[in-house]
């Protein structure tokens, strides 16, 4: 096949899954995985993967919405890493949070 026939197409359906990935996200669907790897993902992989789901492997997954595991990750990471900052600029001791500011409606 043309190669630029084939770098149209591949374009396409990046844009194509964005814009799907985007409206899903934007309407809070729990996601079963991101939708990128189908485009990325080799065909044995994602056959594996579907097989996987079809058979019921994944159901016990604590977390199935893949956008949580990365908040997740991130809110640990903070945890981990705010103290340190504030220890290197030497406001670990003054530092407070109002737990009143992190509410809406207050």
């Amino acid at each position: 096949m043309n190669q630029h026939f084939n770098d149209t197409r591949a374009a396409g359906l990046l844009t194509l899954v964005g814009s799907g990935e985007r409206k899903g996200f934007s309407r809070s669907p729990p996601l079963r995985t991101e939708l990128m790897k189908m485009v990325h993902a080799s065909h044995d992989q994602l056959g594996h993967d579907a097989e996987a789901e079809s058979l019921g492997f994944n159901g016990s997954r604590i977390h199935p919405d893949a956008y949580m595991n990365e908040l997740l990750v991130g809110m640990r990471t903070i945890h981990q890493v705010l103290p340190a900052i504030l220890k290197k600029l030497e406001i670990f001791d003054e530092f407070q949070i109002d737990g009143s500011d992190l509410r809406l409606g207050n």
